[in-house]
């Protein structure tokens, strides 16, 4: 292991949390490469991080295939919410990540994507508000996973229409962050 502890900590200018209100999604299937951060250790010097930030960081861009990128979800504005929870046993611990989001109105678009997103293998990022980095959760060996969809419709003219959901995904670390270019528009 070629990793020295480093100091942590400290107080940012800002210490804000919240998200931009976008979440940016692909198909597993839509990638040709995804990139992840560095291992703890690897028989290949290139693949082994040298710090945390290696550990913590997708450096390097997803390569998707022709004709794909990532697609949007508007959501309703404070309601994305990441939480990475250790898990495992002693010796072989990973995080679950999660997160939560809600999605306004009950257009066919936002109920056929319950429908269709239910059981696909998917990539998933959002931007923090203060830092503005880049969350990701799912990778190329665990993409990330559809649950909890509820649909709403209150009785009450006033009321709640809307789908929250959750995606959720296993790894080795904290979801990383992903200093890669974000694909909005089809790939050549």
């Amino acid at each position: 292991m070629a990793i020295n502890l480093e100091d942590i900590g400290g107080t940012p200018c800002e210490p804000v949390g919240g998200t931009s209100g976008k979440i940016y999604y692909a198909l597993l299937s839509d990638f040709a490469t995804v990139a992840q951060p560095k291992n703890i250790c690897d028989a290949n010097p290139d693949n082994a991080g040298a710090d945390f930030d290696d550990l913590s960081t997708i450096a390097t861009n997803h390569v998707f295939k022709q004709g794909k990128c990532f697609k949007t979800i508007d959501c309703i504005l404070e309601t994305i919410s990441l939480e990475s929870k250790q898990i495992g046993e002693t010796g072989r611990h990973l995080f679950e990540n999660t997160m939560k989001f809600e999605v306004a109105d009950s257009n066919e678009k936002v109920l056929g994507f319950a429908r269709f997103i239910k059981n696909q293998n998917v990539i998933v990022l959002f931007e923090e508000f203060g830092s503005g980095r880049l969350r990701q959760l799912g990778s190329g060996r665990l993409p990330a996973r559809a649950k909890d969809f509820t649909q709403l419709l209150e009785a009450t003219v006033e009321g709640k229409n809307s789908l929250s959901g959750t995606f959720y995904d296993k790894n080795l670390g904290v979801a990383p962050i992903y200093k890669g270019d974000l694909l909005l528009t089809p790939q050549p």
